[in-house]
C-alpha cells in the first residue's frame, strides 16, 4: 500500500478503546440490544505516523449494525455516556 506520502509499509497495528455509549440502551425480548451507539477510538500505526478514529456500532434493531468511521478530528464533538449499558 502506497499512500500520499510515498510510505510503502504495511499498518503495524491498530489500538481501541471503548470511550463511552450514546443514547438510550433499549434491550428486546432474545436479549439483543436495538437501540443505543456504542463509541470508540482507533488509533491506526504505520510509517511512523498514526491516526485516530471515531469509530461507532449503532444496532440495527433487526439483528445487525450500523458501523460509522469519522477522523477524531473531523467527527463533531464526541458526547458519550458511561461505557457499561445498565443491566435490565
Amino acid at each position: 500500500m502506497q499512500g500520499r506520502t510515498g510510505c510503502t509499509e504495511r499498518l503495524e497495528r491498530i489500538e481501541t478503546e471503548v470511550v463511552g455509549r450514546e443514547g438510550e440502551w433499549r434491550i428486546d425480548d432474545r436479549d439483543q440490544v436495538v437501540a443505543g451507539t456504542i463509541v470508540e477510538i482507533w488509533t491506526a500505526h504505520m510509517c511512523g505516523r498514526s491516526a485516530r478514529f471515531v469509530v461507532k456500532f449503532t444496532p440495527d434493531g433487526l439483528g445487525g449494525t450500523f458501523i460509522t468511521v469519522q477522523p477524531e478530528e473531523k467527527a463533531s464533538s464526541v458526547k458519550t455516556q458511561e461505557a457499561v449499558p445498565p443491566v435490565p
